[in-house]
C-alpha cells in the first residue's frame, strides 16, 4: 500500500511555497504541513461547499490562503460534477455546479510568485489541459517539483499523459510512479 512517505519525497527549502491544486477538504495539506510545517500554502478548491471546509479548517494559519477557483490552461467558468473526492469537470458523479478556473500563469502574475517549490496536481481529468497548456509555458520554469495524479476517464489519455510526460522530461527527473496514482517530477540541475 502507498502512503503519504511514499510520495512526499521532495527536498524542499526552508520555508517552501507549495500550490495544492484540489483541495478538497485539505488532507493533503495537512499532510504537506507535516514534512514543511513552515510552508506557505496556496489551496485552490473550486467546489464552494469544499472550499468552505478548507476555509474553516485552516482559517487560524496564516500561512495558507484559500482560493475558490481552480488552476486551469484558461480562464473560464465551467460545469463540474460535484462527487465527494471524484468531482470532475470530465464526467458526471453527482450535482452539477458552475465553477470558475483561472489561468495558471494569470494567477502567478496576480499575486506576484516567481517560485513554486511543491505542486500537487490532483484535479479528476482536469490535469491534461492544465498540464498540456505548462510544459509550453515560460512559467514552467517556475515550479521545482510537480505530485501529479493522472487519471483514466479522460478521452485519449493514455497518449496525452505520455506527450506531458516526454515534455516534462525535457526539464525535469521523474523520482517516482505509481501507476495512475501518483507520480513525483523534480527540476534537473
Amino acid at each position: 500500500m502507498i502512503t503519504w512517505k511514499d510520495v512526499m519525497k521532495f527536498s524542499l527549502e526552508e520555508n517552501p511555497v507549495i500550490f495544492d491544486v484540489g483541495g478538497f477538504l485539505g488532507d493533503w495539506t495537512e499532510e504537506a504541513l507535516k514534512y514543511h510545517p513552515t510552508a506557505k500554502i496556496y489551496i485552490f478548491e473550486p467546489v464552494s461547499s469544499y472550499y468552505n471546509v478548507i476555509k474553516g479548517r485552516y482559517n487560524s494559519n496564516p500561512n495558507i490562503q484559500v482560493f475558490n477557483f481552480g488552476l486551469s490552461n484558461e480562464t473560464k467558468s465551467i460545469d463540474i460534477s460535484v462527487g465527494g473526492d471524484a468531482s470532475s469537470t470530465h464526467r458526471t458523479v453527482g450535482d452539477i455546479e458552475r465553477i470558475q478556473l483561472k489561468n495558471v500563469s494569470t494567477f502567478l502574475l496576480e499575486q506576484n510568485i516567481e517560485r513554486i517549490h511543491l505542486i500537487k496536481i490532483n484535479i479528476e481529468g482536469e490535469e491534461y489541459p492544465l498540464l498540456e497548456w505548462m510544459v509550453q509555458s515560460e512559467d514552467l520554469v517556475k515550479f521545482d517539483n510537480f505530485l501529479i495524479q493522472f487519471h483514466t476517464f479522460v478521452d485519449n489519455y493514455d497518449n496525452r499523459r505520455r506527450v506531458i510526460q516526454y515534455d516534462l522530461g525535457k526539464n525535469y527527473s521523474q523520482i517516482f510512479n505509481f501507476e495512475m496514482i501518483f507520480e513525483g517530477w523534480t527540476k534537473k540541475s
